[in-house]
């Protein structure tokens, strides 16, 4: 009888327990969407000023990277045959790339909000739209948060091609925020 009792108690402790994880579980779960929902408002702001950026860039002043500064410009990817930086009111806010064209048809657009890479684009040039972006690559604080592919779709953060992209755009993004710092210096 003593033996039932007990095994009665237990059963419901652990369905009581059970209740209170269930419902620190949901807690959980509406926290990681409150998290997601505030990271797909980040990414939609950082989307939004970089789309405001390329639909003024004309209006800013340009740089067009000269031949030295071409040497100095260390990337990944060293067949760039035009850079060009455009600023307003002092602050960079898009450096275009653009491949020479016996090397590929690549071409990269980074965005900058208060010296900070905040976005870029990349097409490949593997497709047959030379226009429309391959990849997007959001940043926050010079840090990786997403990044999409040419349907828009999520593409995992943690896979050790996009690490590498990420990478690759955060020094190429400081070694422009570098010579267009320079050039500001200089004049």
């Amino acid at each position: 009888m003593k033996a039932n009792s007990l095994i009665a108690i237990l059963l419901l402790a652990l369905s009581v327990s059970s209740c209170n994880s269930c419902g620190k579980e949901e807690e959980r779960k509406y926290e990681v969407m409150q998290r997601y929902g505030g990271w797909k408002a980040r990414m939609d702001e950082s989307r939004n000023k970089a789309k405001h950026i390329e639909d003024h860039y004309r209006e800013y002043d340009a740089l067009v990277l000269s031949e030295d500064e071409m040497k100095t410009f260390s990337t990944e990817y060293p067949f760039w045959q035009r850079v060009v930086l455009h600023s307003y009111e002092g602050k960079l806010k898009r450096a275009g790339l653009l491949a020479d064209p016996e090397k590929g048809a690549r071409w990269e657009k980074l965005y900058f909000d208060n010296g900070k890479l905040i976005f870029a684009i990349i097409n490949s040039g593997d497709k047959k739209d030379a226009t429309k972006a391959d990849e997007q690559y959001i940043f926050e604080q010079g840090s990786l948060v997403f990044a999409l592919d040419s349907n828009d779709q999520k593409r995992d953060i943690e896979s050790n091609a996009v690490k590498l992209s990420g990478i690759d755009l955060t020094k190429e993004a400081k070694q422009l925020i570098t010579i267009y710092s320079k050039n500001r210096s200089v004049n």
